[in-house]
């Protein structure tokens, strides 16, 4: 990849008006994580062909992996006033705003990610971190929900599924969620965290103990946490 860029950097160089040359080299920086250069290129092809929206696209993406955010926002919504049927760009939009915390405007964007592309669980999943972020619980779980029904080894969603039925009130439930879980991913230390505490609320506590000591194992710091929120005392030296 080294060898490709300095080829793309010496075309770029030796044609400074060339938007291809520019576009090229700014994708390849944006495909190795150099986000800085990605910008200033792609900004310097767009500049020279304006009408060119998918490289718009990619212009919106290096801003919000180089987290300017506004920047993002504002190509998004150019790309999507000419491309409003792209889902995926909806969903890159609504993950930009819930990072400015407009949570509202992120709801619509993922809305409409999945009105384009409705069996995508990422879409769905992304809107249920948004609506908990406003504490619209029961559509969160249902987003949550819906997510785990077009991809069931998504273990994330069955964490935020278990988050969502615990803040809900439903104990059970979460607990089976958070159990889906760690089964998934064991090393879903904020899961292993969460299940213990469901086991206590629940009134396992012999299984909150295993939880406990297992969680402490991963991470003794957060397993001292663990210990005083669910026993309330401090664990023995």
């Amino acid at each position: 990849m080294s060898l490709a860029i300095a080829e793309l950097e010496a075309a770029a160089a030796q044609n400074p008006e060339d938007a291809d040359a520019q576009f090229a080299l700014g994708r390849a920086y944006l495909m190795t994580e150099r986000f800085n250069e990605a910008v200033a290129r792609l900004e310097h092809a767009v500049s020279l062909e304006p009408a060119q929206y998918p490289w718009i696209y990619y212009l919106a993406s290096a801003y919000g992996m180089n987290r300017q955010y506004r920047e993002s926002v504002k190509s998004w919504e150019h790309y999507l006033h000419h491309h409003p049927d792209h889902a995926d760009a909806h969903a890159k939009h609504g993950i930009i705003l819930a990072k400015l915390h407009k949570y509202d405007d992120s709801i619509l964007a993922f809305t409409k990610a999945i009105e384009r592309d409705p069996d995508n669980p990422f879409h769905r999943y992304f809107l249920g971190l948004s609506l908990q972020e406003v504490e619209r619980f029961e559509e969160a779980l249902t987003a949550f929900s819906d997510s785990i029904s077009r991809r069931a080894d998504f273990a994330d969603a069955h964490y935020w599924q278990g988050i969502m039925f615990g803040m809900l009130g439903h104990v059970a439930p979460a607990i089976e969620a958070l159990k889906n879980c760690v089964a998934l991913n064991p090393e879903h230390l904020d899961a292993q965290f969460n299940l213990c505490i469901a086991y206590a609320i629940d009134g396992r506590i012999g299984e909150a103990k295993l939880q406990y000591e297992l969680v402490k194992g991963m991470d003794a710091e957060l397993g001292k946490e663990l210990f005083e929120k669910v026993f309330n005392s401090q664990p023995a030296s």
